[in-house]
C-alpha cells in the first residue's frame, strides 16, 4: 500500500496515482509474461519440426503448434494474460481435455508462469492474490 502522509496536500490525488502506477506496471507485466509463455512453448513445441515430439505432443501438421497464442489483456477491472489454441484449431480442446490429458500445454505452461506472476503483482500491490488454474482469479 502506499505510504500517504496525513499532511499531505491531496491523499486521494496521491492514491489515484499509486493505483494508476500499479495498473500500469501490472498490465506491463501481463504483457512480459504472456512473451514468456509463447516464447516457452515455442522452444519446446512449436519450433521442432513436423514429426516431431515435443514436451506436449507429436507434431503431426504443425498447425495446433503453430496456432497456439498467448496474450495479455486489459478490462476496466482486471488485467492479466492467457494462453490459448486459435479458434483456427478446432482440435484443441482434444488435446487439452481427451486422452487424460497426456497433450495438454495450456495448464502446465500456465503452472509454469502464473504463480511468478502474481509474486511480481504482491510485490506491485502489496497484497496476496489468489488463483485458480482451471477457473482464474
Amino acid at each position: 500500500m502506499p505510504k500517504i502522509k496525513a499532511s499531505s496536500p491531496n491523499p486521494m490525488a496521491e492514491i489515484m496515482l499509486f493505483y494508476s502506477t500499479a495498473e500500469k506496471l501490472g498490465y506491463a507485466l501481463a504483457v512480459d509474461y504472456a512473451a514468456k509463455a509463447l516464447a516457452y512453448f515455442q522452444a519446446v513445441q512449436r519450433n521442432l519440426g513436423k514429426g516431431v515430439l515435443g514436451e506436449f505432443w507429436t507434431n503431426r501438421t504443425n498447425i495446433a503448434a503453430s496456432k497456439w497464442i498467448a496474450k495479455a489483456f486489459r478490462t476496466p477491472t482486471s488485467y492479466g494474460f492467457y494462453v490459448a489454441h486459435s479458434n483456427d484449431v478446432k482440435y484443441g480442446k482434444y488435446l487439452e481435455y481427451y486422452n487424460d490429458e497426456r497433450f495438454a500445454s495450456l495448464k502446465p505452461i500456465m503452472a509454469i508462469f502464473v504463480p511468478p506472476f502474481l509474486a511480481e503483482l504482491r510485490k506491485i500491490y502489496g497484497r496476496d492474490f489468489h488463483y485458480d488454474i482451471t477457473h482464474g482469479v
